[in-house]
């Protein structure tokens, strides 16, 4: 006896096999949200802080795209969802310079070095944003006249991911300005 295979039996039989073969495994629906962490608004500049030059201004390692909570201790993760549009070390510096304008690049001059050690979320106790800017002045070729680490916290008013990165940005505002405080009043004391 003869067996007669129709077209049909094999194109369904193909589209089965084929169908098997692709992974169409979980896909996670929510979608990636990006955000800028530059301020709104200028942050404050001051007279007599033209001589001063922002040499260098860098980000903790783990601090790139992603945004970062912080849970019980030391433990951090990151946002599967919320991004930040360009790295927040990048926005710190664009606040110092903006607190610093008009710098001339005297050999006299101040040279601010600033670090970014942390921006997150914090989920423990109070909800709200936590940023820690570290900055160093030195006096012309190196003299270090000022080392010191601010914080900024800013309360989020939700749990949605507009709500997190304006309590990042308002705690970003607040510790750069309280290290641009710092960094003046000792180029005032210094008489720079």
């Amino acid at each position: 006896m003869t067996h007669h295979v129709r077209p049909t039996s094999i194109a369904l039989s193909t589209v089965l096999l084929l169908a098997g073969c692709v992974d169409l495994g979980p896909r996670d629906s929510t979608p990636i949200r990006f955000f800028s962490a530059d301020p709104p608004r200028a942050v404050d500049g001051s007279e007599g802080t033209a001589n001063v030059v922002v040499a260098s201004v860098r980000g903790a390692e783990h601090l790139a795209e992603r945004v970062v909570w912080r849970g019980a201790g030391p433990e951090l993760g990151f946002h599967e969802d919320l991004r930040w549009s360009e790295p927040p070390a990048v926005s710190l510096e664009r606040r110092l310079l903006r607190a610093f304008p008009g710098v001339r690049a005297e050999p006299s001059a101040f040279r601010l070095e600033a670090t970014l050690e942390a921006l997150e979320e914090v989920r423990v106790g109070s909800h709200e944003g936590r940023a820690v800017v570290s900055v160093a002045l030195r006096r012309g070729t190196g003299t270090l006249v000022l080392r010191r680490t601010c914080e900024g916290l800013a309360p989020i008013a939700a749990d949605d991911g507009r709500s997190v990165a304006q309590g990042l940005v308002d705690a970003l505002d607040r510790a750069t300005e309280a290290a641009a405080s710092a960094v003046r009043e000792e180029v005032d004391r210094a008489g720079g």
